[in-house]
């Protein structure tokens, strides 16, 4: 993992990281492969796709290996 990446604590909700982290911080919210999961990694994963159609966050994925990546999230400046 990238040194400015830090991995989100399943514990942490999306919307409770966005709302406290300042613009341009970045965290990774899963590693593997969403296609293949479901239940809560699904669900951690579509709440940040809900930030993100709300501008609140870029997403991005880095890919580690075969069917493994970074699920990334970036805070976006605040309007």
């Amino acid at each position: 993992m990238p040194a400015e990446v830090t991995m989100l604590h399943p514990s942490i909700l999306p919307t409770d990281w966005a709302r406290t982290a300042p613009a341009g911080d970045l965290v990774a919210y899963f590693q593997g492969h969403l296609a293949h999961e479901g239940g809560a990694a699904r669900r951690r994963a579509s709440a940040f796709m809900d930030l993100a159609e709300r501008d609140l966050v870029v997403l991005s994925q880095k890919r580690l290996g075969p069917d493994s990546y970074l699920y990334l999230a970036r805070r976006t400046s605040l309007a």
